[in-house]
């Protein structure tokens, strides 16, 4: 991925944001995508050409679409293995920024699942997540 396509990405990533905080203060609901973008189909491409670190296989998460607390776009969750994404983001995103934000919250779940411990934005997260983009 080009370093211009990173950036509009994350440009339309950070748009997303915007479109997610303006529906939610006005109560706007948003017909979910999920089946028609292939949000599963994309864990399993993103996962593909991953290899951890032990050579164990790694499970694919469960992804669901729900509200979140706050301004939170998407989450990850090591203890039952799943992403959530606000169902206004999975509809509103473009392919590139939803590659991204599956990608970004795949690495927290692949550190949980390597190191047996969460973590936040460290070299661990940036490692895997580099690693999920083909960025290294």
């Amino acid at each position: 991925m080009t370093a211009r396509r990173v950036g509009n990405a994350l440009r339309d990533l950070g748009g997303a944001v915007l479109v997610v905080l303006v529906l939610s203060a006005f109560g706007t609901a948003v017909e979910p995508r999920d089946q028609e973008r292939g949000i599963d189909a994309r864990v399993a491409a993103l996962l593909t050409g991953y290899a951890a670190s032990d050579g164990r296989a790694l499970h694919h998460p469960r992804v669901v679409l729900q509200e979140l607390r706050g301004g939170a776009v998407a989450s990850s969750s090591c203890d039952d293995w799943r992403i959530a994404i606000r169902p206004e983001a999975a509809s509103n995103l473009s392919d590139d920024a939803l590659d991204e934000l599956l990608a970004h919250e795949l690495a927290h779940l692949l550190v949980c699942a390597e190191t047996g411990r969460s973590a936040a934005h460290g070299s661990e997260w940036w490692r895997r997540y580099h690693a999920l983009r083909n960025l290294t």
